[in-house]
């Protein structure tokens, strides 16, 4: 069972964003890491798990390792820079290959459960 992420461990920082460009807007998130094996051999990219909360907002977005995301709430489109769509709502399963690059549209404050590879 996931919990309600609680304010008190709670990190805000604003979301990568283009600030000359009316496109783009503001957003924040905030996350827990769950989970990150130490392991010097694999040159800083150890497996790590966390849960990740963002409100509204858009943004280019750029995922550099292999990314597995369950979505627990909330509405989002991700177009990748190739054209392809993928619509998340509560439910919606995502993997994102590494070197993945397009624009994240948060439409409703969205929660996920996320591993990176």
């Amino acid at each position: 069972m996931i919990r309600p992420l609680a304010q008190s461990w709670l990190k805000t920082r604003q979301s990568p964003s283009d600030r000359s460009s009316s496109l783009f807007r503001n957003s924040k998130s905030t996350g827990r890491l769950l989970y990150k094996r130490p392991d010097p051999a694999v040159g800083g990219n150890s497996p790590e798990a966390g849960l990740w909360v963002c409100t509204p907002g858009k943004w280019p977005l750029s995922i550099p390792r292999d990314e597995f995301c369950h979505f627990i709430a909330g509405r989002a489109t991700y177009v990748r820079d190739d054209g392809e769509v993928i619509e998340v709502r509560p439910g919606t399963c995502v993997h994102f290959p590494a070197d993945w690059t397009g624009i994240c549209t948060v439409h409703e404050t969205i929660r996920n459960a996320y591993m990176l590879r």
